[in-house]
């Protein structure tokens, strides 16, 4: 289980780092009429960190869901005995 999940964070990493690539690279060739939104190093690297951020917080979403489900546990729901 443990490497099938290094793989997917590798992929992942990966995948992210591909598509900043992209967008810092071809950032400045995308236009839409004559402007081009991209063209400043500044802005493309807000919306690569804005990217990343998104990316940080899908994953710190899904591991705080995976954690509060196991936090619901049958073992976690009994209430201790009180004498």
């Amino acid at each position: 289980m443990l490497p099938k999940k290094i793989i997917q964070i590798v992929l992942y990493g990966i995948g992210l780092g591909s598509l900043a690539a992209v967008i810092y690279f071809a950032g400045p060739f995308i236009a839409i009429g004559n402007w081009r939104p991209l063209e400043n190093e500044t802005v493309r690297q807000i919306v690569i960190l804005l990217l990343v951020a998104g990316a940080a917080a899908i994953a710190g979403f899904g591991l705080f869901r995976r954690r509060k489900a196991g936090s619901r546990s049958p073992k976690a729901s009994v209430a201790p005995n009180r004498r």
